[in-house]
């Protein structure tokens, strides 16, 4: 039930996009940089991974970046 909640709300608010940019942020792992480029693309406000190093940055161009249990949290305390 918990996880069927998180994915609707998920995919309600989820936008697929092609980025327009490359980055080269995350030098040990280039294929984070994806993450970041599609969150830049798509405006998001968050990013979640648990790719260490994407959440060594803690957040990029306003994208607060964060492991799924601290997200979960987040909803939660939200009341989503």
């Amino acid at each position: 039930h918990y996880l069927q909640h998180f994915l609707e709300l998920v995919s309600s608010q989820a936008v697929i996009v092609e980025p327009t940019v490359a980055l080269n942020v995350i030098k040990e792992d280039q294929n984070d940089n994806s993450c970041l480029e599609c969150a830049i693309e798509g405006t998001a406000q968050y990013i979640i991974s648990g790719e260490k190093n994407l959440l060594g940055h803690g957040e990029h161009k306003g994208a607060i970046i964060l492991p799924p249990a601290a997200f979960m949290m987040l909803i939660e305390k939200r009341g989503l």
